[in-house]
């Protein structure tokens, strides 16, 4: 190698490396700007589809769980006010076909036959709604154990995307940024399962940790580059979760797997004016 190719190899050198500083810089930076927006919003309208599979099986049984639940409504975090339209539904089994096809489904495997409205003017106080084809129009019933919905802003859930910030791939188009994050974080699973207990009721974080051999967590946010009508940069689109969990038992030998999803999509952040009371109430 003469000395004009050695320093243009040197040269390669410093500017891929320059590139790699960059990426790197600027994927952590672009996750902690969705961070930070979020973290400071004052009101937001959302949409949320939170399901899970489940599975336990050995040479003597199989069974499989599901459920699904689809929320969308708006929000205000201080003082806590929202209202929302809850759709869910559940399912068991333990027949193969059923198992098989389940597990097939990219995405939810169940039925959704449960509708209902909630509409919570404070923290832990609210009404809850059904439809009634006698009353042609919602009958409510007062609930004094409301919770919020998790919207991706607990912190939680902003302290997993911090966790590993500088480790997202980052792409982009015209209009939006995208940022992917993949690895086995069996090492963390007490953060994430902090996480995920914040949307997901799974026992699998709660009592199974012995059982648990490996954890997986995906993580794609999507920020829009600009609000088309307020003209905003750097505005949370998008923002999705899944974690998957494999082990096995003691004794019986029975195999587990455990996969929840989180999927929210991100409308009029700071925008909204006033949550209405809706009419009955």
């Amino acid at each position: 190698m003469n000395k004009i190719q050695k320093v243009v190899v040197i040269a390669f050198a410093f500017v891929l490396s320059l590139s790699l500083m960059s990426f790197k810089k600027s994927s952590g930076s672009d996750v902690n700007t969705f961070i930070d927006k979020l973290r400071n919003a004052k009101n937001l309208e959302y949409e949320v589809t939170v399901y899970n599979k489940n599975s336990a099986a050995n040479k003597y049984m199989k069974k499989f769980s599901s459920d699904t639940t689809i929320r969308q409504g708006q929000i205000q975090f201080d003082p806590q006010v929202f209202s929302e339209y809850v759709l869910s539904g559940y399912g068991t089994t333990n027949e193969d076909g059923r198992i098989a096809k389940a597990k097939r489904i990219f995405a939810s495997a169940d039925d959704l036959n449960s509708y209902a409205r909630i509409y919570s003017p404070e923290p832990n106080k609210g009404y809850k709604g059904f439809t009634s084809p006698k009353e042609n129009g919602w009958v409510w019933i007062d609930k004094d154990d409301v919770a919020a919905p998790e919207v991706g802003r607990s912190e939680d859930i902003l302290k997993l995307y911090e966790k590993y910030a500088n480790k997202f791939k980052k792409t982009e188009d015209d209009n939006y940024i995208y940022l992917d994050y993949s690895g086995d974080v069996s090492k963390d699973f007490e953060q994430v399962g902090k996480a995920q207990q914040t949307f997901a009721d799974n026992k699998v974080f709660k009592s199974g940790k012995q059982y648990i051999k490996s954890v997986k967590l995906r993580i794609h946010l999507v920020i829009a580059k600009k609000d088309k009508a307020t003209g905003e940069k750097m505005v949370p689109s998008e923002a999705r979760i899944q974690i998957k969990a494999k082990g096995e038992t003691d004794g019986v030998g029975a195999k587990l797997a455990s996969e929840d999803n989180f999927i929210v999509s991100y409308r009029d952040i700071n925008k909204i004016n006033s949550i209405e009371k809706p009419a009955g109430i």
